[in-house]
């Protein structure tokens, strides 16, 4: 008797420990990794999160044997969901290492499973037992083998997450440059990386090759704006998988989503990156206004600055709703920021199509 409940008590011990380490682990993947999966609203991820949690929850509870109840036992079980769900939700950022660890999880789990189920079953055992045994060691490798193999990308995620999202910086100096002027002399003597935008030329380019030009781009769009500060650029991820970049004000840092750096067309990454630069330059803006004397804050110069001071502090980031967003998409600060990236493109059109009209010429004298 006296067997039995202490049996129940370290049950019910061990069923809170799990409870409160799932609590904890939900906290802190919440509050800082949390992210949608690609094709769900951010509502819908949250739930399937959840989901997963709660599923893996009642897994631990009825498949841990009482020996598995302390240490990595614990700990490698609470990590399932959080490692299945940040294989499905970054895993695109780290495309070859992740489908590598997929495959060898599949390999090592087939293995696993085909040696639980292959040997035989002890005559001294009843069979109904070793059954459930193994069904029951079964569901254990199917949580605990993904998870072994998940967790590097999820450190991985982690440590990247501190360091600010970054992946991949540019080598290119982050330096104002004097801004080109819309001729064919100036396009083909001052800019000539400009032709590196080319979409034939772009797909050609690595991952790096791509940051250090846009960098570029990015100089000569503040040299433009008269943004006073360097303006880094730099390749990460992003808070959301829809945002295609941001901009740090306390850090003068642009990351660019990593997909959408990998997978746009050149034009669409300089339109991000001009659209980043703007912001930037609307930062300055507000801190000129903060620095100017009271007399002079009322001038219709500083018209813009007002606006963009009063939105930043009351800056609505898109939510979930469709009426959130619009809230967002609507600020003066993300218009203007817009109508300064389609320019942008528009100019680096014009220099391109000056490339390709002295390229015709070229080939038609030889």
């Amino acid at each position: 008797m006296k067997q039995e409940k202490r049996k129940k008590s370290t049950g019910f011990v061990y069923w809170g420990q799990i409870a409160f380490l799932h609590l904890l682990a939900m906290a802190f993947y919440r509050g800082f990794l949390f992210r949608g999966v690609s094709g769900l609203s951010a509502l819908q991820s949250k739930i399937l999160l959840w989901v997963l949690v709660i599923a893996n929850y009642f897994l631990c509870t009825t498949t841990s044997e009482a020996h598995g109840r302390k240490g990595q036992a614990i700990i490698l079980p609470i990590l399932f969901p959080y490692a299945v769900y940040t294989y499905f939700t970054y895993s695109d950022y780290f495309h070859h290492s992740a489908l590598i660890l997929s495959i060898l999880a599949a390999v090592v789990l087939c293995i696993y499973l085909v040696w639980t189920w292959v040997r035989p079953i002890p005559a001294n055992r009843k069979r109904s037992r070793v059954i459930w045994s193994r069904i029951y060691q079964s569901i254990r490798y199917m949580r605990n083998i993904p998870t072994l193999f998940f967790c590097p990308l999820l450190v991985v995620v982690i440590i990247v997450m501190l360091q600010g999202g970054t992946l991949v910086v540019s080598d290119v100096q982050a330096e104002p440059e004097p801004s080109y002027k819309d001729t064919a002399d100036t396009a083909q003597t001052n800019n000539d990386w400009v032709r590196n935008l080319d979409e034939v030329i772009w797909k050609e380019l690595s991952t790096q090759e791509r940051l250090d030009l846009l960098q570029l781009v990015a100089n000569n769009e503040c040299a433009i704006l008269g943004v006073y500060h360097d303006v880094r650029v730099q390749s990460g991820i992003t808070s959301k998988d829809t945002v295609l970049g941001e901009y740090s004000v306390s850090k003068h840092v642009i990351t660019i989503n990593n997909n959408h750096l990998r997978n746009a067309p050149p034009l669409e990454a300089v339109e991000t990156i001009a659209h980043e630069c703007h912001h930037a330059y609307a930062w300055c803006l507000t801190h000129f206004l903060e620095e100017t004397d009271n007399q002079y804050k009322d001038m219709y110069l500083f018209n813009d600055a007002r606006k963009y001071t009063e939105e930043f502090e009351n800056y609505h980031d898109g939510g979930e709703t469709h009426e959130e967003y619009e809230e967002y998409y609507y600020q003066t600060v993300e218009e203007d920021a817009r109508e300064f990236a389609e320019s942008a493109v528009e100019r680096y059109e014009y220099i391109l199509s000056l490339y390709a009209i002295a390229n015709q010429s070229k080939n038609a004298h030889e």
